[in-house]
């Protein structure tokens, strides 16, 4: 008889500042300068670790996108961030690309 490990499923978020809709910062609500506000990502990872998700992902992007009348991709470099998110948060994993 087989005894295979129990599945796992293992929860993670993308902080994007605005949500992934490329336009979503000119919502009511969304704030159009949270890509350079440390705050923002650090919000979203704490309320990420009080929902039990596994960890938070940041993407580096080598330039501003060839899109930025729709939003900026990323303006701050992730491991700054990720830093700072791990100074503020007790048990949530980062990940980030560089």
């Amino acid at each position: 008889m087989r005894t295979d490990p129990p599945r796992q499923l293992h929860l993670n978020v993308n902080i994007l500042h605005s949500g992934f809709v490329p336009s979503a910062w000119r919502t009511r609500d969304a704030d159009p300068r949270a890509f350079v506000d440390v705050a923002h990502y650090v919000r979203v990872a704490q309320i990420a670790e009080a929902a039990k998700f596994d960890a938070v992902f940041l993407a580096d992007n080598a330039s501003i996108a060839d899109q930025i009348d729709f939003r900026p991709i990323t303006a701050l470099e992730p491991t700054v961030l990720l830093a700072a998110i791990a100074a503020a948060t007790t048990h949530i994993g980062i990940i980030g690309t560089a």
